[in-house]
């Protein structure tokens, strides 16, 4: 396949070149003479350069599940299917990994991964912990968003209304239950303005 792509590369090069010599009515310049030697050059230390990138781009794998079932971390996959990273192929695992995710699908297992530790059972996704772990997680994505989208003047209202909707749960979480508003507010690191009289 490698060489035939270079093959095939080589030709167009060759037929751009003599096509944009063929209007010329006078000969040449010397320089444009020895273009295409000077092509065939590279043309042939090419093949020698995609060897050595062809190996490299295929041996970036994830560990074999041997060394994965031996105390190394577990890998985090699309789809849910972490579960079975031992029992997958190492194309397979390259497939499914996140490296090949939408943005949409790494902030949701980010969002799922920071959620975990607050979560008062499994599956809870409604109490005040949670939700304002949520929050947090989104008021991040937006402000990366506006930081570079300056002029983007509805996604800054609703950021604005997003971090008055999270300071509210974290006053009502301060009133209602003070130990996990505690653990959120230091394991979030937020930094909460003082109350207004």
């Amino acid at each position: 396949i490698e060489q035939k792509f270079v093959d095939t590369l080589s030709e167009k090069i060759m037929f751009a070149i003599r096509s944009a010599l063929r209007p010329a009515a006078a000969a040449p310049p010397p320089a444009l003479r020895q273009i295409p030697s000077r092509i065939g050059e590279r043309m042939e230390s090419l093949p020698a350069a995609l060897s050595g990138i062809l190996p490299r781009a295929l041996s970036s794998t994830p560990p074999p599940p041997d060394a994965t079932a031996a105390g190394a971390p577990e890998l985090h996959l699309r789809h849910s299917f972490s579960a079975l990273q031992h029992t997958m192929s190492p194309a397979v695992l390259r497939l499914f990994s996140l490296a090949n995710s939408s943005s949409s699908e790494r902030a949701k297992i980010r969002r799922q991964l920071a959620m975990e530790p607050y979560r008062l059972r499994e599956g809870d996704c409604g109490s005040s912990a949670v939700q304002v772990v949520a929050m947090t997680e989104r008021i991040e994505q937006l402000r990366v968003h506006v930081l570079v989208h300056r002029k983007d003047q509805p996604t800054r209202r609703g950021l604005e209304k997003l971090i008055a909707r999270r300071r509210k749960m974290l006053q009502y979480m301060e009133r209602k239950d003070f130990d996990s508003y505690a653990k959120v507010v230091k394991g979030l690191g937020l930094v909460l303005p003082p109350k207004r009289k």
